[in-house]
């Protein structure tokens, strides 16, 4: 999973779903203020997911405007069947514009290098 903590880290994403997927730039004028990016996963019709938002455009809607356009391009463009995102447990904020816009908790993978949890989001088509 990406750490990304700027929207400079946030171009590696773009790089490595180009690879097998596909990226947006979010632009706020002429500024990337972040990037969405899908790609295949080995689970057949399932699609992983990652987002940077630049802090500036949190608590504006912006995420759940992303997410409505992106599932519905991903169920009637793609005919994915299912949604997965990879989110830190300490992001409260990432872990909530989840669950509010219909993602449920799929596992906790924990990491021995790493102190917390990688919660697995998913959000089924059917």
């Amino acid at each position: 999973f990406y750490r990304s903590q700027s929207v400079e880290d946030a171009k590696t994403i773009i790089e490595e779903y180009l690879k097998d997927g596909e990226a947006w730039a979010i632009m706020q004028g002429d500024t990337l203020r972040g990037v969405f990016a899908l790609e295949r996963t080995e689970e057949e019709g399932v699609y992983g997911m990652s987002t940077f938002l630049a802090p500036a455009l949190w608590g504006r809607g912006v995420t759940t405007a992303i997410m409505k356009m992106v599932k519905e391009y991903a169920e009637v463009d793609l005919r994915a069947k299912s949604l997965q995102a990879h989110v830190v447990d300490v992001n409260v904020g990432s872990c909530t514009a989840l669950r509010r816009n219909g993602f449920y908790e799929k596992e906790i993978e924990h990491f021995p290098d790493y102190e917390h949890g990688l919660i697995v989001f998913r959000y089924d088509f059917e």
